[in-house]
């Protein structure tokens, strides 16, 4: 009864899912992946994933299996595009995990979920989103002219009007009505010249240049700022940090320079005497998001409209360029910023940016490969060391055609220096090989390290191909078949 539950179960998930046994081969699939990846569920189980998808235009698609058994990862996500048979484009996202006992492989799972209309939604909002950053940068590029006149016009009086004031204050008796003039025109002019500065920072931000980092980056520049401005306002705040640990790709000088225009004004709303300022980075599917929570005093309703203004403020002393300056540079990244008044007190700044490159195909090991050849009797051994991807694998293809138009038809591929293997390299090899036999030429793989060899077995390449341990078993075994021809 129970085995009749479970499959019937399988067979009837919205979602598509996957099995491949340790053997490379796909011991399941139900209905939903059958129709998801344009197949039927009798044409999928029994294959390999090489037979089935590695050769065709889903480079990305394949990368999450290589990634998963290269990693041996639990649970790696990624939504990417996969082309169906028939030439319709999905979107999938793809839960992968490489599942493994203490003793023994057990083999890879594989969840997929086509989300190909929710792609289609993220990128409409994407492109009113850069609309709206277009509309923006064309009005802060205005802005920044007008700002850059203003400033240049400001500088020269307001430095002569400070400096000559200062002068005669050093002159007049204290305590005079003369004396408090004069300060009053120092003040006023230190206030002028602090606005210059101000408009000559936003208007001077450099471009952004784009790093790797872990989100975790920001953890102790965020602590150390809500430190020294509670200081400096004889305060005490507690920063309570949230959310997972990821990479993006941002300009983290820019970002952090963003963060503490908010940090500032968040210290600076507290009134009581201890105050908390929690912060938390959670990833989302294409972009991550900061949140910034305040138990401050909070901005009134009537002002949140304008708090991105330049030169708006509500303080005192102040001059109104933070949260324009912060704006600016999460517009740079095509991000957004926003505010919300909190249910209980305090303000909560929204910021969300998109995590750029965060599905590429990984680059690890080498960018170049080298082929050197060695003639061994009557048998070519080419010896492969480095990355090998679709530019890499093309030069083998052409290196392996020349020497089998040559009249080299026995090939040793030694990949025992291949230290890492993508799968576009993976899709242009296995089509490289089968074209040289077709035109006669007889090939066998041999030395691949051990992750290298995982992933030949898992997506079933061991079928195709005959791999030994090292190219001098691969080598005698070329001479002993061909005696044994011979005779």
């Amino acid at each position: 009864m129970k085995p009749i539950v479970i499959e019937n179960i399988i067979e009837n998930l919205a979602v598509g899912l996957l099995v491949i046994d340790p053997d490379g081969e796909i011991i399941l699939a139900n209905k939903a992946a059958a129709s998801i990846l344009g197949f039927t569920g009798e044409t999928i189980t029994g294959r390999g994933w090489a037979d089935l998808f590695l050769c065709g235009e889903n480079d990305l698609f394949n990368q999450v299996i290589v990634d998963v058994i290269w990693e041996q990862e639990l649970n790696l996500r990624r939504t990417v595009p996969y082309v169906r048979g028939d030439g319709e484009v999905l979107q999938l996202s793809m839960t992968t995990s490489f599942i493994r006992t203490d003793r023994e492989l057990v083999g890879i799972v594989v969840l997929l979920h086509d989300v190909t209309e929710i792609h289609t939604c993220y990128l409409h909002e994407k492109e009113i989103l850069e609309d709206k950053n277009r509309l923006q940068k064309e009005r802060t590029e205005s802005l920044n002219k007008l700002a850059i006149s203003v400033a240049h016009q400001l500088r020269n009086p307001t430095t002569a009007i400070g400096g000559f004031a200062g002068l005669l204050l050093k002159k007049a008796d204290p305590d005079t009505f003369p004396a408090k003039y004069l300060e009053s025109i120092v003040t006023s002019a230190g206030r002028l010249e602090d606005l210059v500065r101000s408009v000559r920072d936003y208007t001077s931000l450099p471009p952004v240049t784009l790093r790797r980092v872990p989100v975790s980056v920001f953890h102790e520049p965020i602590e150390r700022r809500v430190r020294q401005k509670a200081a400096e306002l004889s305060r005490e705040v507690d920063v309570i940090f949230g959310g997972e640990s990821f990479e993006v790709s941002i300009d983290p000088g820019l970002v952090e320079e963003a963060l503490n225009e908010i940090l500032d004004n968040a210290v600076e709303s507290m009134t009581a005497g201890h105050g908390t300022v929690e912060v938390s980075i959670t990833p989302e599917e294409n972009s991550f998001l900061i949140t910034i929570q305040d138990n401050g005093s909070g901005i009134p309703e009537e002002n949140l409209p304008y708090v991105f203004d330049p030169f708006f403020t509500t303080k005192a002393v102040g001059i109104g360029m933070g949260l324009c300056l912060a704006r600016q540079i999460i517009t740079e990244h095509n991000g957004c910023i926003w505010i919300e008044r909190s249910e209980l007190s305090g303000t909560k700044v929204m910021i969300r940016i998109p995590r750029k490159a965060a599905f590429s195909i990984a680059k690890k090991g080498e960018l170049e490969m080298e082929i050197l050849d060695e003639i061994v009797g009557e048998v070519l051994v080419l010896k492969l060391k480095g990355r090998l991807d679709s530019t890499s694998a093309a030069s083998l293809k052409d290196k392996v055609k020349d020497c089998v138009n040559k009249g080299r038809i026995f090939l040793v591929i030694d990949m025992t220096n291949i230290d890492f293997v993508d799968s576009s390299g993976l899709g242009s090899l296995v089509a490289c090989l089968r074209s040289v036999n077709k035109m006669g030429g007889d090939i066998r793989i041999a030395g691949l390290q051990n992750r290298v060899r995982v992933v030949f077995e898992l997506i079933r390449l061991h079928h195709i191909f005959e791999i030994f341990d090292n190219a001098e078993n691969a080598v005698r075994d070329f001479q002993t078949s061909t005696k044994g021809a011979a005779t």
